[in-house]
C-alpha cells in the first residue's frame, strides 16, 4: 500500500505538485479546454504523487494514486464518471511513458513532463500529447510567464533518480487504441 513518504518540499512535494497546476491550467487554457479541464488538471496536481513511497523510481505509483482517489472519490472531491475515467487513466498512467489522443488525459501528462526540468531532464516534443504541450518543450531560454515551464526552484537530481534524457530516438512505439507508449 502506498502512501507518500516524501518531504513536502521534497523533489515530489507541494512545490512540483503546484508547478503541475500551474502547467495545466496553463494547457488548459491553450488547448481549449473550459472548465471541465481545468478541474481534471487541478485533481490530477494535487493527487498524482500522493502514493509515491519514496522520491526515485517508484513504480506503480501512478496506479495507487488512482486507487487511493476511486476510494475517496465522494469525501475528498465530486466529479461526473466521465472525467474520473479520465483522471484515473491520468493518474494510472502518467509513470509510465505514454501519449494520449484525449486532451485532457493529456494535458495531466504534459503537465508532468513540463517540470521534468527540476531534476535535469529535458522534455521531448514527441512525448508531448498536447499541441500547447509540444510548443513549450520548443522553448528554450525566457519561456514567457504564461507558458510557465518551472518555477519551483528545485534543480539537479538526486543520485537516486534516475536522470536519462526523455528522447524518443532511444524508445520503440507501441501503439494502443487512444495511446500511443513508447517504452
Amino acid at each position: 500500500e502506498g502512501q507518500f513518504r516524501g518531504t513536502l518540499i521534497g523533489i515530489h512535494g507541494l512545490g512540483h505538485w503546484r508547478q503541475v497546476e500551474r502547467n495545466g491550467l496553463m494547457l488548459a487554457e491553450k488547448n481549449g479546454l473550459g472548465e471541465e479541464g481545468v478541474l481534471v488538471v487541478r485533481l490530477f496536481a494535487i493527487l498524482h504523487d500522493s502514493q509515491r513511497v519514496n522520491d526515485g523510481w517508484d513504480e506503480g505509483h501512478g496506479a495507487r494514486a488512482a486507487a487511493f482517489a476511486r476510494e475517496r472519490r465522494g469525501a475528498l472531491f465530486e466529479i461526473d464518471d466521465g472525467l474520473f475515467e479520465k483522471l484515473e487513466r491520468a493518474w494510472a498512467g502518467h509513470e509510465l511513458g505514454f501519449v494520449s489522443r484525449d486532451l485532457i488525459v493529456g494535458a495531466c501528462w504534459d503537465a508532468d513532463r513540463l517540470d521534468l526540468v527540476r531534476i535535469g531532464i529535458v522534455p521531448d516534443e514527441e512525448l508531448m500529447s498536447t499541441p500547447a504541450g509540444k510548443a513549450a518543450t520548443r522553448l528554450r531560454n525566457g519561456a514567457p510567464p504564461e507558458c510557465p515551464i518551472s518555477m519551483n526552484g528545485i534543480s539537479g537530481a538526486p543520485s537516486s533518480f534516475p536522470t536519462q534524457s526523455a528522447s524518443r530516438s532511444t524508445r520503440s512505439t507501441v501503439r494502443v487504441p487512444g495511446v500511443i507508449k513508447r517504452p
